[in-house]
């Protein structure tokens, strides 16, 4: 009985010491996180698209195009070209945009993608130290169309972006952040 008892305590003793290892190596991620999005040059690349699932949506997942493990919630962009670049205080967009819109397509834009190349405006970004992660609100417009972007950046680099549009349902991204490679 002492044995298992001793063992409980070291055992104890060991899952203690890793948990506080995990905190400090999380607020040092969170950290140079931060100073990668404060520093202005870095760029999204987002892996997974989690459009608002419709009757349109659904439709289209059970005629299995969306193609093996997406659904009508959540569709997989891994080899599909997207990326937001923040360079300084410029922004440029490419999203492919799953889901329903409600007024027409602007002329010249074929692809149905948010698209997005400029200056936002009402950029703010704010630390929550005690969640440890940076996030990032501003507003674009292009053309008749705006948004209302909330981008959150995990310790750990992933990334989660809301969009909201005057002129589609929302739709959500999860990707990876990364510093801007110089070209």
């Amino acid at each position: 009985m002492k044995t298992i008892l001793s063992f409980g305590i070291v055992l104890l003793l060991f899952t203690a010491c890793k948990s506080s290892e995990n905190t400090a190596a999380s607020a040092a991620g969170a950290l140079q996180t931060k100073q990668l999005v404060e520093n202005g040059d870095f760029e999204i690349n987002v892996e997974w698209a989690n459009p608002m699932a419709t009757n349109e949506l659904n439709q289209l997942s059970n005629s299995g195009l969306l193609g093996v493990g997406n659904s009508a919630g959540r569709i997989n962009l891994i080899g599909t070209a997207n990326y937001m670049r923040f360079e300084n205080d410029s922004l440029s967009v490419y999203l492919p945009y799953f889901g329903t819109r409600q007024t027409g397509v602007r002329f010249g834009n074929n692809s149905g993608a948010i698209e997005f190349d400029g200056i936002p405006d009402e950029y703010e970004l704010v630390y929550d130290e005690g969640k440890q992660r940076t996030e990032l609100r501003f507003k674009m417009k292009e053309d008749t169309e705006s948004y209302n972007v909330f981008i959150t950046v995990y310790a750990n680099r992933n990334v989660y972006v809301s969009v909201n549009s005057s002129q589609r349902n929302s739709i959500s991204y999860e990707g990876v952040i990364s510093r801007l490679e110089e070209d």
